[in-house]
């Protein structure tokens, strides 16, 4: 009985510590109009990042997400008697957002290209190697063989 206690003991704190651990996630604010916006440029930045983009090449595009999003906070944070500049603000975010997934996109079409390239030659090297490989172990086994051809010739017999 005392092992199935401290069984159930070690579960549960194995348990509080798994659900303390894993991260919340909380979403900000965003105006209904550029959650759609918001959502296709982190899925082309994303994807670019599947298709082999580094982060170097990334770091830009999450820049211009992070613009596009301090621009969505302050349009949210005016009064809402000035819909002109709260417009303005509103249009200039979209416009990071369509300049992100534009760059993002043909940052995918540029790695999946350069990974291709790179598994291509990754392949055909293996094959060159495996070709020179076979006939290093042939040309070595036949050299060995000449070796000892050579040696059982140089054998003197002697009588006992």
């Amino acid at each position: 009985m005392p092992r199935t206690s401290a069984w159930l003991i070690l579960t549960g704190a194995v348990l509080i510590t798994m659900i303390t651990i894993t991260p919340h996630y909380s979403r900000a604010q965003l105006n209904p109009s550029l959650q759609t916006g918001f959502s296709q440029a982190i899925a082309a930045v994303h994807n670019a990042e599947a298709a082999g983009a580094t982060p170097n090449e990334t770091a830009p595009l999450v820049a211009m997400l992070n613009e596009a999003l301090a621009l969505n906070q302050e349009a949210s944070s005016l009064p809402s008697n000035q819909t002109t500049q709260r417009n303005t603000l509103l249009s200039s975010a979209n416009q990071f957002l369509t300049n992100v997934t534009n760059r993002a996109n043909d940052l995918t079409s540029i790695s999946t290209r350069g990974t291709y390239t790179n598994t291509v030659i990754t392949y055909v090297i293996g094959i060159v190697a495996a070709v020179v490989g076979t006939f290093v172990y042939v040309f070595g086994v036949e050299l060995y063989q000449r070796y000892r051809i050579k040696r059982t010739f140089e054998m003197k017999v002697s009588s006992k």
